[in-house]
């Protein structure tokens, strides 16, 4: 699922938004404004997202107003004061299932979590610097090989906690695209011996220290 940024103003298509079910909808569609959609477009029973709304306007009312009476509603990702904005429109007054949400932000340990399940997902591992990924040892808690305080290490040695803020779970897809394309130079360079499927912390571009400084 795409992650919601730092507050979200929902457009509720379901008479109770707290019981509301991913089966009750056909479709997560995200969109980079609702200017993408013209009203006709609009689905039935859709759930769209958009991060970073711009300014609303009077094409923007339409297509909310068009998603409610048809079962759809849209997810807006944004700052405090950007979906301040969009609460105040008549459209999201006039319907009680609107909902400004405030979202705690993320952490460096979050982030870090996210960041492994991703690459999991992406079906790769985490592991050491000879591209090896070593077992659970001495009761740490592991994740793929790397255990927590180093992801951890690789997340605070790459973002500021600004930057966390003001991106949230969006950088751990930045991450390891990036640690990707440095894992294909490391494997061209020292062959498929240096783990093709193995993610280390230099290909996430941190040299790692010691102990005492982790």
């Amino acid at each position: 699922a795409d992650v919601i940024g730092h507050l979200c103003a929902v457009v509720g298509a379901v008479s109770d938004p707290h019981r509301w079910e991913p089966q009750q909808t056909k479709y997560f569609i995200p969109l980079s404004g609702l200017d993408d959609l013209e009203p006709d477009l609009v689905g039935h029973k859709c759930v769209y997202y958009v991060q970073q709304p711009g300014a609303p306007s009077a094409a923007d009312a339409l297509v909310l107003r068009t998603m409610i009476e048809r079962g759809s509603f849209a997810i807006l990702g944004g700052t405090n004061a950007c979906l301040q904005k969009w609460m105040r429109q008549p459209v999201m007054k006039r319907d009680d299932r609107s909902r400004l949400i405030e979202l705690p932000t993320l952490g460096v340990p979050e982030l870090a979590a996210i960041t492994v399940q991703l690459v999991e997902e992406a079906g790769y591992q985490l592991g050491t610097a000879d591209g090896k990924a070593p077992g659970v040892s001495g009761g740490q808690e592991v994740w793929g090989g790397l255990d927590k305080s180093v992801m951890e290490y690789i997340v605070r040695q790459t973002y500021n906690d600004a930057a966390i803020r003001e991106n949230n779970a969006n950088l751990a897809a930045t991450m390891i695209q990036r640690a990707i394309t440095r894992k294909n130079a490391r494997v061209e360079r020292e062959g498929l011996g240096a783990g093709r499927l193995t993610l280390t912390p230099q290909d996430f571009g941190v040299e790692m220290q010691t102990d005492e400084e982790l």
